[in-house]
């Protein structure tokens, strides 16, 4: 069977016996990747009773159906769990957090996370010093809460 050359989506040939199923495979499978949203953090278990259509990404060391498929984002459908091999450059929205992650070099990373508090505005003290370094300790944290520097 002939594939697509990114997302490997199966495609139709000449007198294809059981077209529907080669079609219904790339329907699930684009509909786990345009606008991809998953919905925690990686995990290395799958959940115990799944809902239809609910997406993951397979932390690490992961068990039971998903083992071996480290990156891969396993999505819920009727007929059992359905494992997208990630691409350069396929984003996804984490519902639980609110971060959006980039697949990227074989990895996923944090584009950015959820909107934080805004930082206060520097005011009073006689010590300007300490009112800056204050102030840079408190942009620095929120540019990491947002992931946009490393920790």
């Amino acid at each position: 069977m002939e594939t697509t050359s990114r997302l490997g989506l199966g495609t139709l040939v000449p007198g294809q016996a059981q077209k529907e199923i080669a079609v219904n495979e790339a329907l699930q499978a684009l509909d786990t990747v345009v606008a991809a949203a998953i919905e925690e953090p990686a995990r290395a278990d799958p959940p115990i009773s799944p809902i239809v259509g609910s997406t993951y990404i397979v932390a690490d060391g992961a068990t039971g159906d998903w083992s071996g498929r480290a990156g891969q984002l396993p999505a819920f459908s009727p007929g059992g769990w359905r494992f997208i091999v990630p691409v350069a450059g396929l984003c996804a929205f984490v519902k639980s957090t609110g971060a959006t992650l980039r697949f990227q070099n074989g990895e996923w990373e944090h584009l950015l996370g959820a909107r934080q508090a805004a930082i206060a505005d520097v005011s009073g003290g006689t010590t300007v010093d300490a009112e800056a370094r204050a102030t840079i300790t408190a942009m620095l944290a929120t540019l990491r809460a947002h992931g946009l520097i490393s920790a």
